[in-house]
């Protein structure tokens, strides 16, 4: 692995980090993050952005870096593990790893595992908060998928930008942003040949979004992106008026969005 540890010089990217991190209110005085690192080029893009950030005095440093082993890859997967501590190494970060038994887990099972030892983490090292890699990318392909699945408003929210102490500072960066990033910042990172399994929906939607945009639309990243943001908030603001109806008001008399919710939150 050849890089150099972040520089004191703040980049482009790291000041828009910088500015979605204040905007969104992701971090409250005193809070220190964890960073969720898998060794790809976005966790990787992350951990470097927030040193950034950190020695530029913008935001607090990280605590250290989590990186949780599946199981699953072999040879592969322990060579991702050593990456990640060695590229914590060069942040001034502990690396806390975790092997978990999961030859045979599927990708839920995998992923309520991750976020069990993440969660472990956090509390170890003291961390307020969790910051993981999701950008925009990952951002679109999720609500498309909900719309192929079959979704409501909540769903169309797609990744929030915070859910309790997990926090997603890059939602608003681009795939491409990312990875140009890692190149000028000599950062060879990990590839996880899973993701490239057409088996997986997100792969397939992965695929088809470039030819989307192509006969439709140029910027259908960005504007599944502002879907995503406008249905997070009227679904947040549906839950507010259904939790100020919720058990004051007779049903009869309530339009059909918020009766329905204040039915599901009776039952």
């Amino acid at each position: 692995m050849s890089s150099s540890p972040p520089s004191a010089e703040l980049s482009p990217l790291a000041r828009s980090l910088v500015t979605f991190v204040r905007e969104q209110a992701l971090l409250s005085p005193g809070e220190r993050p964890l960073v969720a690192l898998s060794g790809g080029a976005d966790s990787c893009a992350l951990l470097f952005l927030l040193c950034e950030a950190a020695a530029a005095g913008l935001l607090p440093q990280p605590v250290g870096v989590a990186h949780f082993h599946h199981g699953m890859r072999g040879r592969d997967a322990d060579s991702d593990a050593g990456f990640c501590a060695a590229l914590a190494a060069r942040c001034g970060l502990p690396c806390l790893i975790e092997l978990g038994a999961l030859a045979q887990a599927n990708e839920a099972e995998a992923r309520t595992a991750r976020y069990a030892f993440l969660q472990e983490t956090a509390v170890a090292l003291g961390a307020q908060v969790i910051a993981t890699a999701h950008h925009a990318d990952d951002q679109a392909e999720t609500v498309l998928m909900r719309v192929f699945r079959g979704t409501s408003v909540a769903g169309l929210g797609g990744i929030p930008v915070r859910r309790e102490n997990l926090i997603r500072p890059l939602l608003f960066a681009r795939r491409s942003q990312i990875e140009s990033y890692c190149t000028e910042r000599g950062i060879t990172p990990r590839h996880d040949p899973t993701n490239d399994d057409p088996r997986y929906p997100r792969r397939r939607i992965r695929t088809l979004l470039p030819e989307l945009a192509a006969s439709f639309n140029p910027r259908l990243t960005e504007a599944l992106c502002r879907l995503s943001e406008h249905a997070a908030e009227d679904a947040a603001l549906l839950d507010q008026l259904a939790e100020q109806a919720h058990g004051t008001t007779d049903l009869r008399t309530l339009a059909r969005p918020i009766r329905r919710r204040v039915i599901l939150r009776t039952l």
